[in-house]
């Protein structure tokens, strides 16, 4: 009878299940870097370890926020940078007309804009935190999110004992700084292998700061 058995848990990056960061208000000098969104966004960088004697098949890993957050993947997020501060809800007009402007631009003109584009988000995503690590060299791309209102569910077909796996980092958005807060998250996690769900729960720790000169503003 083989009795080897996985042990599946979710935790951020290097293994914690609660996690603090510091979030700093950039100033005034990245508004060219759209740095008023940038304060707003919350980067959640997960991973799934598995720290039993036998490997897991078919996982599925779902995660649960406050009905209230917004949450984006990466794509999601580049292209609410893309036309930012423009929203089809709240400048309707001004977000078609700028929609219809760029589908008539130039090619030449658009082939810059490209290049000028991924030269901003570059920088636009160092403002929310440093580059991720893999945790090892054979499993550098992280799994994709599903994300359903404030669900995400990640699918992985195997994990091997004493294996991590990167999940895709997701996005959570604030509709303004005053509102920046810790949260907790909480998962369930399944495979082929396991008797019963495994249920846990995240909190990430924010600690908002804010240069003195722009307390007021606070």
């Amino acid at each position: 009878m083989d009795l080897r058995a996985p042990s599946l848990h979710l935790t951020f990056d290097n293994g914690p299940t609660t996690c603090e960061i510091e979030k700093r208000r950039v100033g005034d000098e990245w508004v060219n870097q759209k740095g008023e969104l940038s304060n707003r966004i919350v980067r959640v960088d997960l991973s799934l370890a598995n720290s039993g004697n036998g490997p897991a098949n078919d996982i599925d890993v779902i995660l649960a926020l406050d009905p209230k957050c917004h949450l984006y993947n990466k794509e999601e997020l580049r292209r609410l940078w893309d036309v930012y501060p423009l929203d089809p809800i709240n400048t309707t007009e001004e977000y078609f007309a700028e929609m219809f402007r760029r589908r008539n631009r130039p090619a030449q003109e658009k082939m810059v804009a490209v290049m000028v584009d991924q030269l901003g988000f570059g920088i636009f995503e160092d403002l929310l935190g440093p580059r991720r690590q893999a945790p090892s060299l054979t499993n550098v791309n992280p799994i994709v999110a599903k994300i359903e209102g404030a669900q995400l569910t990640f699918r992985v077909t195997k994990l091997k004992q004493n294996m991590t796996r990167m999940l895709e980092s997701f996005y959570v958005v604030f509709p303004k700084w005053k509102y920046v807060r810790s949260f907790t998250m909480d998962y369930r996690i399944n495979s082929d292998e396991m008797i019963s769900d495994t249920l846990g729960t995240l909190k990430l720790k924010i600690k908002k700061i804010t240069d003195k000169r722009r307390q007021g503003s606070r």
